[in-house]
């Protein structure tokens, strides 16, 4: 299951730069707690997937976890792949994705953008030699991404 392993993955990150006190977990896991900073990342960028586990991804109750645990930061990072996914119940997609959507405008609105470009542009100052990584740029390098951080929730006007 990827999100599994992307948790693994971060985790795997987080302990190399010392920071293996920060918690990762799925949005399941967090639900009843809060946390000062909450990131999420959105782990799918692959279209076909994506069609074929759309409502889990797009879960209205997901997205209402994800995005009320957070005190001071809410940081999203994802694949614009995640909303050019399609389906054959295009009103169901539609009806999902809503409020994803209404969350981005939010967050693209009210929110700060904390980088905008290419994965590989992301990991340029990184060294990439070792063959893992390499196998990761050479596949995702040109998937485009935005990281925005939101440090208060809008009020509805």
């Amino acid at each position: 299951m990827p999100f599994k392993a992307q948790r693994a993955q971060i985790k795997s990150l987080l302990r190399e730069l010392g920071l293996e006190h920060v918690q990762v977990d799925t949005v399941e896991r967090f639900q009843g707690g809060e946390k000062d900073i909450i990131i999420i990342s959105l782990t799918a960028s692959d279209p076909s997937y994506i069609s074929a586990v759309l409502e889990f991804l797009f879960n209205p109750n997901r997205l209402n976890v994800a995005m009320s645990r957070m005190k001071e930061k809410l940081i999203l990072i994802g694949s614009q792949e995640m909303f050019n996914a399609t389906t054959k119940d295009i009103q169901k997609f539609e009806e999902l994705i809503e409020p994803w959507r209404t969350l981005f405008r939010k967050i693209r609105t009210y929110g700060e953008k904390l980088w905008s470009g290419t994965l590989e542009e992301f990991v340029g100052e990184l060294d990439t030699s070792e063959d893992k990584y390499q196998k990761i740029l050479n596949k995702y390098k040109a998937i485009n991404m935005e990281v925005f951080g939101i440090n208060e929730w809008p009020k509805s006007p």
